[in-house]
């Protein structure tokens, strides 16, 4: 298994060792461009590991039981983050930096197209929850989304955290700055993660975490995800959006594979109208679709 990897040498877990390996050829065979061929947590065939065979070679990347992935505009590929894993959590904070919801619901989409459990962890409760940020985690646990309120510095909620993360191989995603490693410092000290400040003036936080990498504990292991700031859902199709939102899943629609944006007869406009899905989740989806297009036209693909 990858427990995290760059420029072309992972920590590859095999058995009781941790071997130190690089891609045969540089390359492995995909349907699709791919930023990074790897994540941690995918499982990997290497070459013979004797001392004889000289140095451990992957050779294939095994089929992924599930993913959480983005697109990355920049270099026009997929980036996987993380995959093969029990639960996905999405990290935030109320005040440094911001609470950002529709932030929260493309990482909670990604979560659902990727055939990945998800949940929310609110760090930093010792800074002021709104009013407004706990009627929209209302919203999270209403759709059975999992909610801790957390805080690394002061320790609440981390008992009940730790107890929910037992026996499970956990990717925490989020923004730079929400106290992700700070988080797997407080529940695995000897993690010893490197942490960052917050930019008071801009409201976010500077890059520390530059590549996954996988921490275990007695009983739980979690993968820290370098922070992001966007999340876009490209080359997935509007449809397929807008069934990763829970609330439109089961709502009938006129057209088959409506996107839910203009089509007469659409059930989820008229639910959302009538107040019965969260106008702001709605605004969330519009944007996602918006982004989509963008990138889709950008790949010629539109």
């Amino acid at each position: 298994m990858v427990l995290s990897g760059a420029n072309n040498i992972f920590q590859v877990a095999v058995s009781d060792q941790t071997l130190l390996c690089r891609i045969k050829g540089k390359v492995l065979k995909s349907d699709q461009a791919e930023y990074n061929a790897l994540a941690p947590g995918d499982r990997v065939q290497i070459s013979d590991i004797t001392a004889a065979a000289g140095e451990p070679m992957i050779v294939a990347r095994l089929e992924r039981r599930n993913w959480i992935s983005r697109w990355n505009r920049k270099r026009r590929a997929l980036q996987t983050l993380a995959a093969n894993l029990d639960c996905a959590a999405a990290v935030t904070s109320p005040q440094l930096p911001p609470f950002r919801p529709r932030f929260l619901d493309r990482v909670l989409a990604a979560c659902e197209l990727g055939g990945v459990d998800a949940a929310i962890i609110v760090n930093k409760i010792d800074q002021d929850l709104r009013h407004a940020h706990i009627q929209r985690l209302g919203v999270y646990r209403d759709l059975g989304y999992r909610v801790f309120e957390v805080s690394a510095l002061d320790r609440r909620g981390l008992d009940e955290l730790s107890a929910w993360l037992r026996h499970k191989r956990v990717a925490l995603v989020g923004q730079s700055g929400v106290g992700k490693s700070s988080l797997i410092n407080a529940l695995i000290p000897e993690a010893q993660q490197r942490t960052g400040e917050i930019s008071v003036k801009y409201q976010r936080g500077r890059h520390v975490t530059s590549v996954g990498s996988t921490i275990s504990a007695a009983e739980y292991v979690l993968i820290d995800t370098p922070g992001i700031r966007e999340i876009d859902l490209y080359p997935h199709e509007v449809s397929d959006i807008g069934w990763a939102f829970r609330e439109f899943r089961d709502v009938e629609c006129a057209f088959s594979r409506c996107s839910h944006l203009h089509e007469p007869g659409c059930g989820v406009r008229r639910l959302r109208e009538a107040g019965e899905i969260d106008s702001d989740r709605y605004t969330s989806y519009q944007n996602i679709v918006a982004d989509r297009e963008i990138s889709a036209r950008a790949q010629g693909s539109a």
